[in-house]
């Protein structure tokens, strides 16, 4: 095939209203994101901050939706490299689609996987449905605590750091950082984002 260069891919996962959506508008709006080239957004789902077209646009980016598990295939994302050359994809994943199955082709570099959680449902999700917790967890660099004020996360820590130790120190960086209470607690990540590693 023709020769392409990686296309650095930010997942952004987690359970239905943690803060994805709102977590990539505020990433597309930042200053100077959308002048460090083209992105490509691709939603596998509505969340709850309606991703425009005309918005993600206005960052100099495409927005596709992909309602069906089965049309997230690696030909499909290879030809939406080739067809609309991003300088960065952001892939906002549904978690209840089979993660084990998902696989990248060769054009992309998986250079970042956050996972946003809602502090006042984590509870809820954590106890009911811990495997498929533990599997957004084993897929991800960085963990979100949103909404975090009145929760107390701390005795959840132990269990989340032996469910994945490497996190251990994501964990207290994201409830130190990223607590809702601070206008900046997206800043952080966004830089990441902006600036591949």
């Amino acid at each position: 095939g023709e020769f392409m260069l990686e296309i650095p891919l930010f997942i952004v996962d987690g359970f239905l209203d943690s803060g994805k959506s709102t977590f990539i508008v505020d990433a597309l709006e930042k200053d100077g994101f959308s002048k460090k080239g083209r992105t490509l957004v691709i939603l596998c789902e509505e969340g709850e901050t309606e991703i425009t077209e005309e918005f993600v646009k206005n960052c100099n980016g495409t927005l596709i939706v992909i309602e069906n598990e089965e049309d997230l295939t690696p030909e499909y994302l290879s030809e939406l490299a080739g067809r609309y050359v991003p300088d960065r994809v952001i892939l906002e994943l549904n978690c209840m689609w089979d993660l084990s199955k998902l696989y990248f082709p060769e054009c992309y570099r998986l250079a970042q996987v956050l996972t946003f959680v809602d502090a006042s449902t984590f509870e809820v999700f954590y106890n009911n449905m811990r495997q498929k917790f533990k599997e957004l967890i084993e897929f991800s660099d960085v963990v979100v605590f949103n909404r975090a004020d009145d929760i107390d996360l701390s005795q959840y820590q132990t269990g989340l750091k032996l469910m994945y130790s490497k996190l251990s120190q994501m964990f207290e960086i994201a409830m130190d950082a990223f607590d809702h209470k601070s206008s900046s607690h997206l800043n952080e990540l966004t830089k990441l984002v902006a600036t591949p590693r």
